[in-house]
């Protein structure tokens, strides 16, 4: 196991923290999809049996550093590119202040630095049909849809903020939606807290064999949480839903 110090500190969306929260509808007087932002969203997913479930995500972003939390499960994933364009990824357990921490090569699935960044790739608008956009500046709403044998996708896309507002997929199996509910933006406050995670104990993954022993993993692994790094979107109860988010690859 080793201390993780990083030249760029890392980001966890803290459950404790209070925001002064504001509507993702709020007209700015200027953005950019550079600045820091944390945004809410809600994802539903059901099946063909017409199970539902439905979560929290947040998607944060400061520079070259991105957080996806599921506060549900308590995990925090964060991203940031090596070499070569490649990803990199910290696996945080929120409850433990701890993390796991995987090299480019420990990573299964696409190394698509849009979709973390996004939650939606470049590649996949661009293969989408715009059909509409309103508003201006900021403000600007761009609608796409796209429609093939396997699903039929819906997107509201804000350009301005390189953020999704609405993204539906529905195949003959299932449905999935996400819904933009909040935007935040306080630079101070992600700092912070690119400055607390830098702090937390991390263990490497290929380093994890060797310290089985250690209670926190014997736990993770007992989960089946100590896999090679995935595509990272959870459901309600912590499975793995990257396969339900191919599309959006």
């Amino acid at each position: 196991m080793k201390h993780s110090v990083k030249k760029l500190c890392l980001l966890l969306a803290s459950a404790t923290l209070s925001f002064p929260a504001f509507s993702a509808d709020t007209v700015k007087q200027s953005c950019s999809s550079d600045e820091p932002v944390m945004a809410v969203y809600e994802l539903e997913t059901m099946n063909d049996h017409h199970n539902k479930s439905t979560q929290r995500v947040e998607l944060w972003r400061n520079g070259h550093q991105i957080a996806i939390r599921y506060p549900a499960k308590n995990i925090t994933e964060v991203w940031d590119q090596a070499a070569n364009n490649k990803l990199h990824l910290i696996r945080y357990f929120d409850a433990y202040e701890r993390g796991i921490e995987y090299q480019p090569e420990e990573i299964q699935g696409d190394h698509d630095w849009s979709l973390k960044r996004q939650l939606v790739s470049n590649q996949l608008i661009g293969e989408m049909t715009l059909r509409k956009t309103r508003g201006e500046g900021c403000d600007t709403l761009e609608y796409y849809v796209k429609k093939d044998e396997k699903a039929k996708l819906s997107l509201a896309w804000l350009p301005a903020q390189a953020l999704l507002k609405r993204f539906e997929v529905k195949s003959n199996h299932s449905r999935t939606d996400w819904k933009l509910l909040e935007v935040r933006h306080d630079e101070k406050v992600i700092n912070a807290e690119f400055a607390h995670l830098a702090s937390l104990y991390t263990t490497d993954y290929i380093d994890i064999g060797d310290n089985e022993s250690d209670p926190f993993l014997l736990k993770m692994i007992n989960l089946g949480f100590v896999t090679h790094g995935a595509s990272g979107f959870y459901d309600s109860e912590g499975h793995d839903i990257g396969s339900q988010h191919n599309h959006a690859h």
